[in-house]
């Protein structure tokens, strides 16, 4: 495999497939590193830069977990205060995201199987990303439809898909706070919802003072870790806390090691959760026009 793996743009999302994957992981990043300031729309063909930041901000994560087995969608979202309509719109798009896997997989002449179903999809986000996670499982089982569902669709199948958060981070700067939507007390109680009905599993700094840490016991991380490790039937699968600081993710050429091996026995751990539930049904999706 090269130095540096290349992504290809699929729809909104930017992709690195791997041959046989054991997984897919669908990576949001945190606040600039992983997103364009609105801004950015306005600035013409520059914002094409603005929506590769999360490649570049978090390249060496990403180009392990490839390497490490699975296939990578990075999920880039508007920065604005009212994430709402960009969860809404993320929903939206997911629809499209295994048809558009598969179909790339076929022209490489690589395993497809695996993208049919959706069962084989994992979310992994840092910061404000683990924050557009819950979103997304929440507005999810917001949308299942009662009694009895047609085949499992890729966008009601969200809010069962095994999520990691890294240092989740749910609180604005203080100018912001009176704007943001949702508050960071019912984005804390989304998460705590949702994170019942699928495996999290969480992994934190002792050195993080934006998202906290238990060191300190602050922050949304502590908040999380009290309402959620203690609770041995529907809690937190697994949570870590590491040396290091809220950035710890972010880098290109070099990055955390230990970090990166952490990432990938959690994502495990919870795929080893997720398989005793499984029920082996595929999406009904084909790479047919």
């Amino acid at each position: 495999m090269s130095t540096h793996v290349s992504f290809q743009n699929l729809g909104s999302h930017w992709v690195a497939l791997y041959p046989e994957p054991k997984g897919v992981i669908q990576f949001i990043g945190g606040a600039f590193f992983g997103t364009p300031p609105i801004i950015a729309y306005f600035l013409g063909a520059i914002s094409s830069y603005f929506h590769t930041l999360p490649l570049v901000s978090y390249h060496f994560l990403l180009e392990n977990l490839l390497r490490a087995g699975y296939s990578i969608a990075v999920v880039p979202y508007l920065l604005t205060v009212n994430h709402w309509p960009v969860a809404k719109q993320l929903l939206a798009e997911q629809q499209q995201l295994p048809i558009e896997l598969l179909k790339a997989s076929e022209t490489l002449g690589y395993a497809t199987s695996l993208y049919q179903n959706p069962e084989n999809y994992l979310w992994v986000g840092h910061s404000l990303g683990c924050e557009y996670i819950t979103l997304l499982r929440s507005l999810s089982w917001q949308s299942k439809p009662s009694g009895n569902p047609k085949p499992l669709d890729p966008i009601l199948a969200i809010e069962n898909q095994p999520a990691l958060l890294i240092a989740p981070c749910f609180q604005p700067p203080a100018w912001l706070k009176p704007y943001k939507q949702p508050t960071q007390a019912f984005a804390r109680q989304l998460l705590v919802e949702t994170g019942r009905r699928a495996p999290t599993a969480m992994i934190s700094f002792n050195q993080d003072f934006t998202a906290g840490n238990l060191t300190s016991q602050t922050g949304d991380v502590y908040w999380i870790h009290q309402q959620l490790a203690n609770n041995l039937e529907d809690g937190l699968v697994l949570h870590q806390e590491l040396s290091g600081n809220h950035y710890q993710p972010v880098g290109y050429d070099t990055g955390d090691r230990d970090l990166v091996n952490h990432v990938i026995n959690c994502l495990e751990r919870l795929i080893m959760g997720q398989s005793k539930e499984r029920t082996n049904q595929s999406l009904p999706i084909s790479s047919s026009p």
